[in-house]
């Protein structure tokens, strides 16, 4: 799979997502924060980490990178989120954003 159809897959699924998550912004902003998390972590993976990280096996490579992903996306987030168990409410978006992503990912590619 080429980058582009994978990263228009990943925000497909993805922005869906954050965007439930965020569903108390208003409606301009929680479409621009719902992209914003796979729009910085993609090309960083795909272009940086897949590259740097080829003395791996695969499956530890993209096991690695999706934890990498999930923890970064939920930063990315959390400021976003009110401030109710904000960090386990991020960290749990991202699980099930990144987590749903990966799934079809594999499935499709």
């Amino acid at each position: 799979m080429e980058w582009l159809e994978a990263y228009a897959l990943t925000q497909g699924i993805e922005a869906p997502i954050y965007a439930w998550a965020l569903r108390e912004k208003a409606r301009a902003e929680q479409i621009v924060l719902a992209f914003l998390p796979s729009a910085l972590t993609h090309p960083l993976l795909w272009f940086l980490f897949w590259p740097l990280t080829t003395s791996l096996a695969y499956a530890p490579r993209v096991a690695f990178g999706e934890v990498l992903v999930w923890l970064a996306e939920a930063l990315v987030v959390a400021p976003f989120l009110s401030k109710e168990r904000r960090w386990r409410r991020a960290l749990g978006w991202s699980l099930a954003a990144n987590g749903v992503s990966v799934l079809v990912g594999l499935m499709v590619s």
